[in-house]
């Protein structure tokens, strides 16, 4: 009974779900870490598999495929993700929500770059790449950036809308939808491998999870340090 009640207690809590989204994340990224870490050098097996099968179903370049996949890609993109921001910014009037899309998505931008410098792994043979990119592969940039960006940005909008209309399950269908997409894209087009994807996924869906629970304790608070210069935004609602 004691162990029941425990285990009742640390599902309640408030935070729970960011918690074990950010323990789930991390150790799936830490997988992926040692696999390439590992195989430094070489090429692990799952990356393998997933890069013939994504060259074998990807068809010719610049036929249709190609050009969903080059256009797809783009959503993970500093370009469109600043067009998304500034949208999000005008309906937001620059409040708390604002800061913590844009500033968390700087974070995570830091975060990608860091681990990139430290594990220098190379992309795949130029050969078959469908794009031109220059910096190094793991973690996969695009599907990092992606995750965490649509991510805190579907929270947000799934808070804002009523809990009985169908809406929220779009926000979340579109969102994960689009992420899933970028991130596979990036395998389509040649210049990651799958354990890059899946890093960048982790990473950036725990940082998303960490992000929210800050946001959610400032949120509470009422950031009035920050009144002076942000509009009030809706707390959170369950």
């Amino acid at each position: 009974m004691r162990l029941k009640s425990c285990l009742l207690k640390i599902v309640k809590y408030k935070n729970f779900k960011e918690i074990l989204g950010i323990i789930i994340g991390l150790a799936i990224f830490t997988a992926c870490a040692v696999t390439v870490a590992v195989n430094k050098g070489g090429i692990p097996s799952i990356d393998i598999a997933v890069r013939d099968f994504a060259y074998n179903i990807r068809g010719e370049k610049y036929g249709v495929g190609y050009w969903f996949f080059r256009i797809v890609t783009e959503f993970g993109f500093v370009f469109i993700i600043i067009f998304i921001f500034f949208v999000f910014a005008f309906f937001t009037r620059i409040d708390l929500r604002c800061l913590f899309l844009g500033a968390g998505s700087i974070v995570n931008y830091l975060c990608n770059e860091l681990v990139k410098t430290i594990y220098q792994r190379p992309r795949p043979i130029e050969e078959m790449r469908w794009m031109v990119e220059k910096s190094t592969s793991f973690p996969s940039g695009h599907s990092m950036t992606a995750t965490y960006f649509y991510v805190i940005l579907a929270y947000f909008c799934y808070r804002s809308c009523r809990p009985d209309t169908k809406t929220r399950f779009w926000i979340l269908f579109f969102s994960y939808l689009t992420i899933f997409l970028v991130g596979f894209s990036r395998i389509i087009l040649g210049v990651h491998y799958f354990t890059d994807v899946i890093g960048g996924f982790s990473l950036g869906f725990s940082l998303a999870m960490l992000s929210i629970i800050v946001y959610k304790y400032f949120n509470d608070k009422g950031y009035k340090f920050l009144s002076k210069y942000l509009a009030k935004g809706p707390h959170v609602t369950k």
